[in-house]
């Protein structure tokens, strides 16, 4: 987001990222419908167990490669092919390690039916380095619209491979086929694609690059604990069934959310490296870039808290009600997580490691409280909600340490922050106006269903007037202002 052309390769990069995670989510939404009337929350618990553990794993073994290689100003056969070499052997090691150590951790979060699950993934650790070396250089080379392309034909060619291992087994180790598959795909493809690279080298001109990926291995370990130590905890103290819950509630609220997160960093994580040694750049663009971001998700987060209890009751069926009520918190977890990842990945591509650390360490330890309230309330909502705090607590966190540092002007940041409650408040309104409305026509309520159509349409006639004068809006003087939408 240097200049105008800057700012539209990062919005192609994002639209090509963001249409094939959309498409993806469209079939997912699809694919969780049909698998969740095959399987019941005790299986989808264990396989949430299983990714959870093997998320940790794959962390390790991607090594922070993908961020490595779009930190590299020039993309060269050594270096490329050390990182290669360094990734078959990492891979290895831990494709290994988590077949033979998935009795211990299954034990850990007492799922022994989480066990053979943990195996058949240890396949998608094999392949994760690899994987993440392959993507991170196809974007690198800008080349959005192929591997988007590539993404979600691999994608949906697993779901379809995926429906087929539910329908035939019905187990948590089927639910793990469609994953493991569209990664294999895209994987045989980027290695195609890029097999000049694929040879091994020396990991001498590629060490610098390792050291700076293992920095970030472990700050994402203590971000993984963050995320994961109230979901274990959970695990222990309710049992399988309830993370079934929570993770079919995750499948409509946090992972779409995150897909479309993970296109816009991708998408932006390369043009980091023009801020390095450029401050005063940075304080300007960073602040624009995360309300940009803000402003995008805040408003969806507050209007899929409302809506997205009643979508799940209707897409996944009525065993699952408790992941109805688990969807709100997540929701507004959602509604902050993409501008405080934008953020930390800033921080990251600066080499800021010790100031991340120390921040992983404060949410740690938060989460560690949330931990002993849950077990005290006997309420495994706390730590659901706690995912919120979190993300909120590293935003305001980091944006402390990014403006101490040069590179946020925290004046417009927060007066751009107040702005964002208001269009929040704003959503808010009309959703519930809407959900208020579709309420009342089920339950036969027809005189206070004019009472809510009345206040409905009173904002949507504010909204509408307001509509003309759209360019005028924060987000769009941004938008205009980097290239993103023409004048």
């Amino acid at each position: 987001m240097t200049d105008v052309r800057g700012g539209r390769r990062v919005l192609a990069g994002a639209i090509w990222g963001y249409g094939a995670q959309l498409i993806t989510i469209i079939f997912q939404f699809g694919y969780a419908a049909i698998v969740s009337r095959l399987a019941g929350a005790n299986e989808f618990g264990a396989y949430s167990i299983a990714l959870a553990v093997t998320g940790l794993i794959s962390l390790i073994a991607n090594g922070g490669m993908s961020q490595a290689v779009a930190r590299l100003l020039k993309v060269e056969n050594s270096v490329v092919g050390g990182l290669f070499s360094f990734g078959l052997v990492l891979g290895a090691v831990v494709g290994v390690v988590t077949f033979v150590t998935a009795p211990f951790w299954s034990d850990l979060w007492g799922a022994a039916s989480a066990k053979d699950t943990i195996q058949w993934l240890s396949l998608s650790a094999l392949l994760s380095p690899t994987f993440s070396l392959l993507t991170g250089l196809a974007r690198r080379n800008g080349e959005f619209s192929k591997l988007a392309r590539a993404t979600v034909l691999c994608n949906v060619l697993g779901m379809v491979g995926g429906v087929l291992a539910v329908l035939s087994w019905g187990t948590a180790s089927s639910l793990a086929a469609s994953a493991i598959l569209a990664q294999v795909l895209l994987v045989g493809w980027l290695a195609a694609k890029y097999r000049v690279f694929l040879k091994p080298r020396s990991l001498s001109g590629a060490l610098p690059h390792v050291a700076f990926s293992s920095k970030l291995v472990f700050a994402g370990v203590l971000q993984y604990a963050v995320g994961n130590l109230g979901k274990l905890s959970a695990a222990r103290v309710f049992g399988t069934a309830v993370i079934g819950q929570w993770n079919r509630a995750e499948v409509l609220t946090t992972i779409p959310v995150q897909q479309i997160q993970t296109a816009m960093v991708q998408a932006i994580y390369p043009e980091f490296r023009h801020d390095i040694a450029s401050p005063s750049r940075a304080r300007l663009v960073w602040t624009d870039m995360l309300l940009l971001v803000v402003w995008l998700s805040a408003p969806a987060g507050v209007a899929l808290a409302v809506f997205a209890p009643h979508i799940i009751i209707w897409i996944l069926g009525p065993t699952w009600s408790q992941a109805a009520i688990f969807a709100v918190p997540l929701s507004i977890g959602v509604a902050i997580q993409p501008v405080s990842i934008v953020l930390a990945s800033a921080l990251e591509s600066l080499g800021s490691f010790r100031r991340i650390w120390l921040t992983d360490i404060l949410l740690l330890l938060i989460q560690i409280g949330l931990v002993m309230l849950m077990i005290s309330m006997d309420d495994v909502s706390v730590v659901i909600w706690g995912l919120a705090v979190s993300n909120g607590v590293r935003f305001i966190t980091h944006s402390y340490i990014a403006a101490r540092i040069g590179y946020l002007d925290p004046r417009n940041l927060s007066l751009g922050f107040c702005k964002v409650i208001l269009g929040c408040a704003f959503v808010f309104i009309i959703s519930k106006a809407i959900e208020q409305i579709y309420l009342l026509i089920q339950n036969g309520h027809v005189g206070e269903f004019w009472v809510a159509t009345g206040l409905f349409l009173i904002v949507s006639a504010i909204a509408m007037g307001l509509l003309p004068k759209w360019r005028t809006a924060p987000p769009a003087r941004i938008a205009i202002k980097y290239g993103l939408i023409r004048r």
